[in-house]
């Protein structure tokens, strides 16, 4: 499923920027930044389509920017939404998650192994998923990764 949904960005009291999409309302998100915003927005937006796919539900149609009224201060935005991507994504992550928080981190071996203190033929071959620490350590590690 491809759409492009759209989403009202409330600017929240305590910073940041609450996301509601208009037409799936159970589907909230957040982020500090609006960027970070967007990037939850399509996670958040993805995760419920992918859902609503595999539970056999009704996808809502997506209602025309123009139609939307927004308080003072929100922003809206469209947000698109594929969820054969997604689901792809979703299931590298799954098989390689070190290697997924290392991309996201925008780090290359190397700097993955000096921030780790860890030999670079081992990132390599965590990397290449020819070997993996047991999942419990690549938790640890993707979260230490995340944490930096």
């Amino acid at each position: 499923m491809k759409g492009d949904f759209p989403a009202i960005f409330t600017p929240s009291s305590e910073g940041g920027y609450v996301v509601q999409f208009y037409d799936e309302q159970g589907c909230i998100t957040e982020g500090d930044t609006v960027e970070e915003a967007i990037t939850n927005a399509e996670d958040a937006l993805n995760t419920i389509m992918l859902y609503l796919e595999d539970e056999k539900q009704d996808i809502p149609t997506p209602t025309p920017i123009e139609d939307i009224k927004v308080k003072d201060g929100e922003i809206v935005k469209v947000i698109h939404a594929d969820t054969e991507v997604y689901a792809k994504k979703m299931a590298e992550i799954e098989a390689n998650p070190i290697k997924a928080a290392r991309e996201a981190k925008g780090w290359n071996l190397k700097q993955l192994a000096d921030f780790l203190h860890a030999p670079y033929r081992t990132m390599q071959d965590w990397n290449s998923g020819h070997h993996f620490p047991p999942r419990w350590i690549q938790d640890i590690i993707v979260e230490k990764i995340y944490s930096a």
